[in-house]
Parts: structure tokens; C-alpha cells; sequence
């Protein structure tokens, strides 16, 4: 392990719903909405079920998770909720060179 190198941190957060679409709904509304964040900017991206937000070597994206698992045939037959709403905060080298 002294060898590997950090390159990205990510801390991650699933928030689940027994409503199905809550996640959609949120983050559309995101989208839709002037929500500012201290610091950040709104990145656009061509993805209509994710919102991210970036400042320097952070980055803030929220999307649907339960979409994304089925995109990639993941939903077999597991129990899962409703929606799912991914929060991924994704922090750079050079953001953890200057953390640490």
C-alpha cells in the first residue's frame, strides 16, 4: 500500500425513498432551480438524470442511482427502495495535496 497514490477521493451518500420518482424529482428541480452552493458552479452536462456542481478540484454530483443500476443490469432480484438519490462529493489530487 506505500506504493499506491491517491488520485480521487470520493465520499458518497445513498438517500432512499419508498416514493418511487423522488430522486427524479430532485434532481430536476436542481436543475431547474438557481440553487447556489458557496463557492460552486453549476457544470452543465448532456445527462438529464444528474446535476453536478464544481469548484476547483471538488466536485458535487447528485443522480439517480436506481437508473443507473438498471442501465448497467444491476437490479436482479434484490429488494430495493423506491429511488435512490446518489450524492458524490469528489475531491482532486491537488485538493488533497493542499488537505493534507
Amino acid at each position: 500500500m506505500n506504493a499506491w497514490k491517491l488520485h480521487r477521493l470520493d465520499l458518497c451518500v445513498n438517500i432512499c425513498w419508498s416514493r418511487k420518482g423522488a430522486a427524479a424529482e430532485l434532481i430536476r428541480l436542481m436543475r431547474v432551480e438557481d440553487l447556489t452552493l458557496s463557492g460552486f458552479e453549476k457544470s452543465t452536462t448532456g445527462q438529464r438524470h444528474e446535476v453536478r456542481y464544481s469548484k476547483g478540484q471538488l466536485e458535487l454530483v447528485a443522480y439517480d442511482k436506481l437508473l443507473q443500476m438498471k442501465r448497467q443490469g444491476l437490479c436482479k432480484k434484490e429488494k430495493l427502495p423506491k429511488s435512490v438519490l446518489r450524492v458524490e462529493l469528489r475531491c482532486g489530487r491537488a485538493w488533497l495535496r493542499e488537505f493534507s
